[in-house]
């Protein structure tokens, strides 16, 4: 297997994981306190990562990681494991789901734009299109029900830009580092900080008050969240970090799938969107000649 392609399968499971991940958090996090939940999620995260990396013999690899790597993987604890969040849960309270919805999903955006000039990533036409499209097919899902620009938003904005630098700094990292070792440094010490957050804001008494059905709730979503930074890591040390943040955006089907369950079916709008949004990444990847494959096997088989 070309380890591209390794890098597409594991990123599209984290895909999926986010997708399923999105709707489920919904219901876990209602009644709680975004923040502490969320930090207890990444202390239970550390918890199995140092699990993983003692299981396979690379905890040892730690010892060997340098002051400056060191210093990189506490950035990338910063940047995206902390200071995202809170800004994001922070931003919440001042404005409205589609908003928060659709400014979170440019983070794609940022990955790309920091890619270029950070990583110095070839922007091919067909990602340059794609890019657009799947822009387009944000717009029609969420931007045509956008009220207007607060506070709020520009906090969930500055965090959907420092969650594409983050994706951004840790490729670097993932030249020398393995993604499981990227994947703890960003929760360990985005746990830490945001366990200080509370600490220092006076919130910290909030991570006692969960009771059993939301602790088991923690269980479930961290289990998840593990999921989701072991592959998403290990499939971006071989993936472009723009490649991989616009293969993030399948997420968006799969919560919206989900969410049927909920009585809110699609409309026009909603399927035309997503099958925008799903041309767009297969384009990006496949080029039209391997969709014109794709379609011509289907009406094929269909025969």
């Amino acid at each position: 297997m070309r380890l591209e392609t390794k890098g597409i399968l594991l990123v599209l499971a984290t895909a999926l994981i986010s997708g399923f991940s999105i709707w489920l958090n919904k219901l876990a996090i209602s009644g709680t306190s975004g923040i502490a939940f969320t930090a207890l999620k990444a202390v239970i995260v550390s918890a199995l990562l140092i699990g993983t990396l003692i299981l396979f013999s690379k905890f040892k690899e730690l010892k060997r990681i340098s002051a400056k790597e060191w210093l990189g993987l506490f950035i990338v604890g910063l940047v995206g494991g902390s200071s995202a969040f809170l800004l994001f849960f922070q931003g919440l309270a001042f404005t409205s789901a589609i908003n928060a919805g659709f400014l979170h999903k440019t983070i794609f955006i940022f990955a790309g734009v920091f890619a270029f000039f950070l990583l110095k990533e070839k922007v091919e036409r067909r990602l340059l299109l794609a890019g657009i499209a799947a822009f387009a097919a944000l717009f029609l899902l969420f931007g045509m029900q956008i009220s207007s620009f607060g506070i709020g938003d520009l906090m969930i904005l500055s965090a959907a830009l420092l969650w594409g630098l983050e994706i951004v700094i840790a490729k670097r990292l993932l030249k020398r580092l393995d993604g499981t070792t990227v994947a703890f440094g960003r929760m360990f010490f985005g746990a830490i900080l945001m366990l200080a957050f509370l600490a220092v804001t006076g919130q910290f008494q909030g991570i006692f008050a969960f009771d059993a059905p939301q602790i088991e709730w923690l269980a479930v979503t961290g289990a998840l969240l593990f999921a989701y930074v072991m592959t998403f890591y290990n499939g971006l040390k071989f993936l472009d970090a723009s490649k991989a943040a616009l293969l993030l955006l399948l997420a968006i089907p799969v919560t919206s799938i989900l969410s049927l369950s909920n009585a809110r079916p699609f409309g026009v709008l909603e399927i035309l969107a997503t099958a925008l949004l799903i041309l767009g990444v297969a384009f990006a990847f496949f080029g039209l000649n391997g969709l014109k494959q794709f379609f011509s096997r289907i009406t094929a088989w269909k025969h």
